[in-house]
């Protein structure tokens, strides 16, 4: 959809949450980021040009990374440090966020990250991660090794 209609959904919408007395609970950048990204993966360089405040950067970080709302202690952490410059605070943001364990449960495809953490490789998880669990997938019946394969997206030719 374009991005001039789905701002005006938004506002139709904000305003009858108002006049019934409701308000959303992500901001309205939030809502048209994700009107125009992929859902299963995080390009990192445009995430980073929204064109949005600090504080609404942090809750489209966390929806697009994470998959979830910021929760509140981690609201009020980020908040205490919004008054840094906006490209410090998104590369901060963004680094905190994609090297925890957290999104690596979310298994999204993060793309173009430039803000990358050198304390934490994920290649280390998934070398440990394969050496446990193949033996256990040898052992499987073929039905499921074809389920899991499919899973994974690998051709079962």
């Amino acid at each position: 959809m374009e991005n001039r209609i789905c701002a005006a959904l938004y506002e139709i919408a904000e305003e009858n949450m108002r006049r019934s007395g409701g308000s959303f609970s992500h901001p309205k950048a939030a809502f048209l980021y994700f009107d125009r990204s992929d859902p299963h993966s995080v390009d990192v360089l445009s995430l980073l040009k929204e064109p949005c405040t600090n504080e609404e950067f942090v809750e489209i970080a966390y929806l697009a990374v994470l998959g979830r709302p910021i929760d509140a202690p981690s609201l009020k952490q980020w908040q205490k440090q919004c008054g840094m410059p906006a490209w410090k605070f998104r590369r901060l943001v963004v680094r905190n966020l994609t090297a925890s364990r957290e999104a690596d449960l979310c298994h999204k495809r993060i793309c173009h990250n430039i803000c990358r953490s050198p304390r934490r490789r994920k290649k280390d998880m998934g070398g440990f991660m394969v050496k446990r669990l193949l033996p256990v997938y040898r052992k499987l019946p073929q039905g499921m090794k074809n389920v899991i394969r499919k899973t994974m997206g690998v051709d079962n030719t």
